[in-house]
């Protein structure tokens, strides 16, 4: 695992974004368009883990750092927890 001095270095100067629903369809293609920037990516997903780590895999070929972030953004309950 990296140092968190050495995330901090790395993310410096790279855009932080959330994509909501980023495992498929146009949360996936939102992704890899943003990774190619590079940018800090935060990847939720719903259900589909293996969608959002292949998204992920990808958008790092381009140099961009992932997170992923599970969540049931359907219910405001689960909002409230994410």
């Amino acid at each position: 695992p990296m140092s968190s001095t050495a995330l901090a270095d790395t993310l410096a100067g790279m855009r932080t974004v959330l994509i909501t629903g980023a495992s498929k369809g146009i949360g996936a293609a939102t992704a890899l368009l943003f990774a190619k920037e590079p940018a800090h990516l935060l990847l939720h997903y719903s259900s589909d883990r293996a969608g959002a780590e292949v998204v992920a895999a990808q958008a790092q070929t381009h140099g961009a750092k992932t997170e992923l972030l599970q969540a049931d953004l359907t219910t405001l309950a689960g909002v409230e927890a994410f």
